[in-house]
């Protein structure tokens, strides 16, 4: 299934010229290993297969340090010196010679090819072929469009919800100019759900059941902690009904080091991981948490970011804030009404805290503890109100 293109393409599946991209190893798009190695027989492949030979103006072409190489049946009658390559249409294999017959190509060189990959197929058979393994399977579309929805509502056509890849398009600088964009790129999340909501609404379908209509945020973690807390009160105080799951990027870095280290350490793109799940309970709650707002570029925005959850059996209720301040302590007004627990349940009060004076500041390995989620009270009286200062 090719995830670019129009919409047509990819519910209908299609074919696409590809041109100047380089060959792949059969278990990654990078690194040493998609360059030829000098030994004989040596395999790459396409990135997108199967390769479709059937166009005479979209030909297969294989280069090796600007020189093109020939595309043979296979190397009987080839000799040692001949450039030749075979080609595996359906898998998008390409095998070199051995150096007796076919040339063995020089090593530590990039594979250029130009080539028709198709046909490729669409969601729609995607979704037939896992809903014929596992009808309990979830099949989301990737393609982030208006027109996707509205294609697939026009031709009655199921589908298990819409993905969000967001990356926020955060200033790199450090200081100020870095945290208050990471910080309103995260409550700004709500403008890309709202929007997503809306297609549903525009272009009813009626192969779609209310649950089906959500959104599932990915790529979750991407970014620094500030903006995944923000995200993550976002979605939890505004979207509960809209947004179905928020899935990780990854639990591991690309040096395939976990975010989360034998060491203890919580790398930022996996500490709202640790503050949502061990201080958060099975059921949110509203919660009314008030101060002194803060501005930048001409916009306001609350002194406090804050989720509040109760367990089921309603004997432990959590209540977890983000001083939305870089700097100054913040007092918080707290009140909590309307919510049913049991008698002498006390309220826990945690807060996301730097311990280095600098709220930009990461754990890493040497300051492991420069932010942490710190309890910093108790509520005695849910149902009453209590004012306590917040550190940055």
């Amino acid at each position: 299934m090719l995830p670019f293109g129009d919409a047509n393409r990819y519910i209908y599946g299609g074919t696409k010229y590809f041109k100047q991209q380089r060959a792949a190893a059969e278990s990654t798009w990078k690194g040493p290993k998609i360059k030829t190695n000098g030994k004989p027989n040596q395999n790459l492949f396409v990135k997108f297969a199967p390769v479709s030979l059937s166009n005479p103006d979209q030909p297969f072409v294989l280069t090796i340090n600007g020189y093109k190489w020939q595309r043979v049946d296979n190397f009987t009658q080839s000799t040692a010196s001949d450039t030749h390559f075979v080609l595996e249409p359906r898998s998008g294999k390409i095998t070199f010679g051995n150096g007796q017959q076919g040339r063995i190509p020089d090593a530590d060189q990039y594979v250029v090819l130009d080539y028709l990959s198709g046909r490729q197929p669409g969601f729609i058979d995607y979704y037939q072929k896992m809903k014929d393994v596992d009808p309990t399977i979830q099949i989301l579309s990737c393609f982030e469009k208006e027109s996707f929805v509205a294609q697939m509502a026009k031709a009655n056509l199921p589908f298990d919800g819409l993905t969000k890849h967001y990356y926020p398009n955060m200033l790199k600088r450090g200081g100020h100019q870095k945290f208050m964009p990471s910080l309103l790129s995260g409550i700004d999340i709500s403008h890309k759900i709202d929007e997503m909501m809306s297609w549903y609404k525009k272009y009813p379908n009626p192969a779609l059941s209310i649950e089906d209509q959500k959104i599932w945020l990915t790529e979750y973690d991407t970014k620094n902690h500030i903006n995944q807390i923000a995200i993550m009160h976002t979605v939890i105080n505004n979207h509960s009904n809209d947004v179905a799951a928020m899935l990780g990027h990854s639990l591991f870095l690309n040096n395939d080091t976990p975010m989360v280290t034998d060491d203890g350490i919580i790398r930022p793109h996996a500490l709202p991981i640790e503050v949502f799940s061990k201080h958060m309970f099975d059921n949110f709650v509203e919660v009314s948490v008030k101060g002194k707002p803060n501005h930048y570029e001409q916009r306001s925005f609350p002194a406090f970011l804050a989720s509040a959850s109760i367990n089921k059996i309603k004997n432990n209720f959590a209540v977890v804030l983000t001083n939305t301040s870089e700097t100054k302590t913040t007092t918080a007004q707290i009140n909590i009404n309307g919510v049913d627990v049991k008698a002498g349940v006390t309220a826990e009060i945690w807060a996301l805290q730097s311990n280095t004076g600098k709220i930009i500041d990461d754990n890493t390995k040497a300051s492991p503890n420069a932010v942490s989620l710190s309890h910093i009270r108790d509520m005695p009286n849910i149902g009453t109100s209590l004012s306590v200062p917040v550190a940055p």
